[in-house]
């Protein structure tokens, strides 16, 4: 008799188990019911409190990359060659990106070599997302003027870009002004500034292509708009590594003839 109602009892405790297992609901998985989870789609990795909403988060908003780079340009007769190292840090909506580049030139015509930094870069970035599919990214850099020559001088370049999403497609369009600080007794030189318009498909979640037009007015006075055609692709291997292909044809004669550049980068 004592053996049966022990039993009765614990039959009794795994239905009324079972019965709590089917009627609890926790969708987002972070511990409060779905019956009074406020903030039903909570990330998994955020710290909530008792009403199922966020306090904080285990991820950090702070964010960087290191990107390398190698490219190859050709204008006439000359051959460029260049290595790049670009660190950039992410927090929010903002980002600051630090960039340098060391160029070696092959001139067919002389047949000697010339080699020597390009311009370093540090600009700041803020890119706004409240627009449905519109996002806008404002920044303001500088051009340091890390390349050997006597006229050369800092550069100032704010610009401002927009892209509009529609499932995997993206419509791009990018404006830039560059204040010239370049000096000489000789050139007459001039701000500058320039338009990109493209498209891009997202083919999948890791794989991105785009292709878009460029228009820039020379640092030259009374010499002609440079335009080119440029096709960028951009592959990620895992959360951290990534790799961009960047192809682009000159359409005018002040243009470079073609540009290839790959870059690797680690994001942490």
């Amino acid at each position: 008799m004592t053996f049966t109602r022990i039993t009765m009892k614990f039959i009794s405790l795994i239905l009324l188990l079972a019965y709590s297992l089917f009627a609890y609901n926790d969708a987002d998985m972070d511990g409060v019911d779905d019956k009074i989870d406020r903030c039903l789609d909570t990330p998994f990795m955020d710290l909530v409190n008792k009403d199922g909403c966020t306090k904080s988060s285990l991820i950090s908003p702070h964010h960087f990359d290191i990107i390398f780079g190698t490219s190859y340009l050709n204008y006439d007769s000359t051959n460029i060659y260049t290595t790049s190292l670009q660190l950039d840090y992410f927090y929010k909506n903002f980002s600051l990106s630090l960039s340098s580049s060391y160029f070696s030139n092959a001139d067919s015509s002389t047949n000697s070599d010339n080699n020597d930094m390009n311009d370093s870069y540090v600009g700041l970035s803020y890119r706004i997302k409240s627009f449905q599919n519109l996002s806008i990214n404002s920044s303001l850099g500088t051009l340091i003027s890390t390349y050997n020559s006597t006229t050369n001088n800092d550069d100032y370049i704010i610009s401002l870009g927009a892209t509009y999403s529609l499932n995997n497609l993206r419509i791009i369009g990018n404006y830039r002004y560059t204040f010239i600080g370049d000096s000489s007794p000789t050139i007459s030189y001039q701000d500058t500034d320039s338009y990109s318009l493209g498209v891009g498909y997202y083919i999948s979640n890791n794989v991105y292509f785009s292709s878009s037009y460029k228009n820039s007015k020379s640092i030259y006075v009374n010499n002609e708009n440079i335009e080119s055609l440029s096709f960028y692709s951009s592959y990620n291997f895992n959360l951290h590594w990534f790799s961009t292909l960047n192809y682009s044809y000159g359409l005018s004669e002040s243009a470079n003839d073609n540009y290839l550049s790959l870059r690797l980068g680690y994001y942490f």
